[in-house]
């Protein structure tokens, strides 16, 4: 179970720069990720 510690972070609004929505757009239209693949590739080099 969470704690309201843990509840509230995870509520936060995530931000995230220019460049990285445009690398993450690249991957889909220009290398034909899908965007499921292209959000796990994200999550593995960028783990929380």
């Amino acid at each position: 179970m969470l704690t309201s510690e843990q509840h509230r972070c995870s509520n936060e609004k995530r931000n995230f720069s220019a460049e990285f929505k445009r690398e993450s757009a690249q991957l889909v239209v220009d290398q034909n990720y899908t965007v499921a693949d292209a959000a796990k590739l994200w999550m593995l080099a960028f783990p929380q």
